[in-house]
């Protein structure tokens, strides 16, 4: 079981990687890091807190596999979202 649950912790955190790269990007290079009250910044911010916070529970041994789960959606719509907002 602890194989299986290794591997759901890597998966998590891929869409929480993915969503904190296009953030920064767009923060970067659309708006030049010009304002760090813009939406991409205050939501590259929240990847970073969904991120860290998902790894200290998971040292702490707190995570279940449904809060791994949890997370995983919650990493995916930050993701979803970021591709959305380098379209308008």
């Amino acid at each position: 079981m602890n194989h299986r649950m290794s591997n759901l912790s890597t998966v998590v955190l891929l869409p929480f990687l993915a969503a904190i790269m296009t953030y920064l990007g767009i923060f970067y290079v659309r708006e030049r890091a010009a304002n760090k009250r813009s939406p991409n910044f205050i939501l590259g911010c929240i990847s970073i807190l969904g991120l860290a916070s998902y790894l200290l529970l998971r040292v702490l041994g707190l995570v279940s596999t449904t809060g791994s789960i949890v997370y995983a959606v919650m990493g995916g719509l930050l993701l979803v979202w970021a591709i959305i907002s380098t379209r308008l």
